[in-house]
């Protein structure tokens, strides 16, 4: 099995919004580190949440250990005392699930993360997937990588900007406008001229910019690609986007 029947019945038949467990004060829940600050503040101290934890783990409650650390690591996350104890814990945890594929991979993750050996916040260094090349990037359906701007707007940076650009793929001579307004992207198949710039380049070139192999100025300096209209704003609305 890959999940544990303790969360994955829940997701099935409770947990479908993701995060209502019929308890109406989730619906307005304080702010983790809050609550971690009222719960430390009533045992009397972090070392008393710590001890308590572990008394917790030394009766095997593995779960409450995690769960009280949890409050401590939320008002103190660099605690190391409370950080490798609740390694520990999840690691147990971990090594105990009876069944459960995906949760023994959370835990290990999470106990890692913890002693500091790897960081989940950011992508791992090895994959059993290939890294994306110019020729997988080629084999998705023309626009896909377009259409995935939408997802990639900087709020901040688009905040008070109203602009669109057409990128048009001169091997398919197809086009697709990127509209830009005040925070929102909106990526649609479009012929029209109606924009503020231009840019033509065959779809390879494209796949070798979200790659980050080419930027578009060089593509344009390159002769890899022509614009047309503003360069200013062509500029303004990819600089829009993370």
């Amino acid at each position: 099995a890959y999940v544990d029947n303790e969360y994955n019945v829940r997701a099935q038949y409770r947990g479908i919004v993701g995060w209502y467990a019929e308890d109406t004060a989730d619906l307005h829940p304080p702010a983790t580190q809050e609550m971690g600050q009222v719960i430390i503040d009533g045992f009397g101290g972090h070392a008393k949440v710590i001890s308590r934890a572990r008394k917790a783990f030394d009766k095997k409650k593995y779960n409450l250990t995690a769960k009280l650390l949890s409050y401590v690591l939320a008002v103190a996350p660099e605690n190391k005392e409370a950080r490798q104890l609740k390694a520990d814990a999840l690691r147990a945890m971990a090594q105990t699930t009876r069944s459960g594929i995906q949760t023994r991979n959370f835990m290990l993750t999470h106990a890692l993360h913890l002693e500091g050996k790897l960081d989940w916040t950011k992508p791992p260094k090895v994959s059993f997937f290939a890294p994306p090349n110019v020729e997988t990037l080629l084999a998705t359906p023309p626009g896909t990588h377009l259409k995935l701007l939408e997802t990639q707007i900087d709020p901040k940076k688009s905040a008070s900007l109203e602009k669109s650009v057409k990128v048009t793929f001169t091997d398919l001579k197809k086009s697709w406008a990127i509209h830009v307004r005040r925070g929102v992207a909106e990526v649609a198949a479009s012929s029209s001229d109606k924009v503020n710039a231009t840019l033509e380049l065959p779809r390879e070139v494209w796949a070798q910019i979200v790659l980050k192999d080419l930027s578009i100025d060089e593509a344009i300096s390159t002769g890899k690609a022509s614009v047309s209209g503003s360069k200013e704003d062509l500029a303004v609305v990819f600089g829009a986007f993370e």
